[in-house]
């Protein structure tokens, strides 16, 4: 009777250990998920900044074509 008892509580402690160690890769998993959500997040505000540069760039050359066409007017103007 004893010794079933204790069997009992033996097998109650590995079972109460193995729900530990699942709970710990649960979080484990979670914590790589955010991980993973922030790195994306990331990226995506990288592509945004180089969108961004990307767009200043065409805007400054542009404006570099515009004032190249108003010198050439001027040019044209002045003979």
């Amino acid at each position: 009777m004893l010794m079933l008892l204790m069997l009992l509580l033996l097998l109650l402690m590995l079972l109460l250990m193995l729900l530990m160690l699942l709970l710990m890769l649960l979080m484990l998993l979670l914590m790589l998920m955010l991980l993973l959500m922030l790195l994306m997040l990331m990226l995506m505000l990288l592509m945004l900044l180089l969108l961004m540069l990307l767009m200043l760039l065409l805007l400054l050359l542009l404006l570099l074509l515009l004032m190249m066409l108003l010198l050439m007017l001027l040019l044209i103007e002045k003979k």
